[in-house]
């Protein structure tokens, strides 16, 4: 919804409420990059466990998240590339191939094109760097890693909002580390059977749900804006606790553990990488013909019948994307097993 709107006319009231009080799309990536920390932390931390060496964790690591990730990524740019319409791309490819297109938005000031594969570029650089401290610092001083995560995180963000004056800055490593952090804290400390931190979550809830909505509301995003991520996180990991030790009832089995939501769930990546080319596409190749036609002109005027179409073709196209070329290559991953994982908290469909 951040990027393609409600399926609501504009300036309706229910548009406004949903606007204000659903989480927006930097909540959505604050979310996403705070249960990352807390999957791959956790599962690491199993592994390095085991009597599995260290550089073999690392290696199995490595190539299984180079299954998940690169092969439909790199499929991707190569249909932009071959379509010729967003010739951007194509000049400056070598950013996109290597995960630093957040560095190049940057730069530019801009977000141009394939702008939202910024957080991809940002969880590429967090998974060269993390399993390498997971695995050979010690446990005596993991939390001082996770603890500093989270400090630079946060200090870097009031530097570029505030000092500095610099927002695109944000789309950098260094300002969304802190999300990173505070997932791995919370998976250590299950990891060691210890709910310290999540009795220090509850307690800074109440104040982070105050804030982001005080924020929503705020002219110009009103004071201290710059503490948003931080409220972002403290919502996104007492939200993923609450998943983790979720009775059963209605929302367990109706939405946890609801079938469709999974097999969603399973085909996000590609849901990821492609939404942000389907209206564009819409609008360049079958709406301009369809207007023109009298028998289509009718449908593909209606605002409601081109939105929910668009989203089962996404839906379409993900789901043909995972099961014909995801999914046998992801298949791959038997051959590189991490190290059987007792006591494994939550386990991801991507892992």
């Amino acid at each position: 919804t951040y990027h393609w709107g409600y399926p609501l006319k504009d300036h309706s009231t229910l548009q406004y409420i949903l606007q204000h009080l659903l989480p927006d799309g930097k909540f959505g990536v604050d979310l996403f990059f705070v249960l990352s920390g807390f999957l791959i932390t956790s599962i690491l931390l199993s592994a390095n466990g085991s009597s599995e060496k260290k550089l073999v964790i690392i290696r199995n690591f490595f190539i299984r998240r180079v299954l998940r990730i690169f092969p439909v990524y790199y499929l991707t740019l190569g249909i932009l590339l071959i379509i010729g319409c967003y010739p951007f791309i194509q000049h400056y490819l070598i950013w996109y191939i290597t995960y630093t297109n957040n560095v190049l938005f940057f730069r530019l000031k801009s977000w141009t094109v394939f702008p939202h594969s910024w957080s991809l570029a940002v969880e590429e650089q967090f998974y060269f760097i993390w399993p390498w401290c997971i695995i050979y610092i010690g446990k005596k001083y993991m939390k001082y890693l996770f603890i500093g995560s989270i400090l630079m995180g946060t200090l870097f963000t009031v530097y570029v909002s505030k000092i500095h004056v610099d927002p695109s800055a944000t789309l950098l490593t260094p300002a969304c580390i802190g999300d990173f952090g505070i997932g791995g804290w919370y998976a250590y400390l299950q990891n060691r059977q210890r709910d310290d931190f999540i009795r220090i979550i509850s307690i800074l809830l109440p104040i982070a749900f105050i804030s982001h909505f005080y924020w929503v509301f705020a002219h110009d995003s009103g004071h201290l804006s710059y503490f948003s991520q931080t409220a972002n996180c403290i919502i996104s990991i007492w939200l993923i606790h609450k998943t983790i030790i979720a009775r059963p009832g209605w929302i367990k089995k109706n939405v946890l553990e609801n079938s469709l939501l999974n097999k969603i769930g399973q085909v996000s990546y590609g849901i990821y990488l492609f939404h942000y080319f389907i209206p564009d596409f819409f609008s360049r190749y079958i709406q301009q013909h369809a207007l023109n036609n009298t028998m289509t002109n009718v449908l593909f005027s209606n605002f409601y019948f081109n939105y929910f179409l668009q989203l089962f073709t996404l839906l379409l196209l993900s789901f043909i994307s995972y099961y014909l070329f995801e999914k046998p290559i992801v298949d791959l991953k038997k051959w590189f097993p991490y190290p059987k994982q007792k006591g494994q908290i939550l386990s991801s469909p991507s892992e």
